[in-house]
């Protein structure tokens, strides 16, 4: 959802933006491209450095802080 709701403020992206992720090969397939996205504009940095744990789910507060840098984003 998050990046879809960047819409036209969504960067391009080159396909190494995940490659700082140990865990990059489990974001599924449908999921890579929005993924980048949300990584390349800080949105995402990860559960741990070098994990994205992409299969759990986010908490309340994981949540919360990612429509607060969403709308950051999206105020620039």
């Amino acid at each position: 959802m998050v990046p879809r709701a960047l819409g036209s403020k969504a960067p391009a992206v080159n396909g190494t933006e995940l490659d700082y992720f140990n865990d990059r090969s489990t974001v599924s397939g449908w999921a890579v491209t929005g993924m980048e996205q949300v990584v390349k504009t800080g949105i995402v940095t990860g559960m741990t450095p070098g994990t994205l744990d992409a299969q759990a789910n986010a908490t309340r507060a994981e949540a919360a802080a990612m429509i607060y840098k969403l709308l950051s984003v999206l105020s620039k």
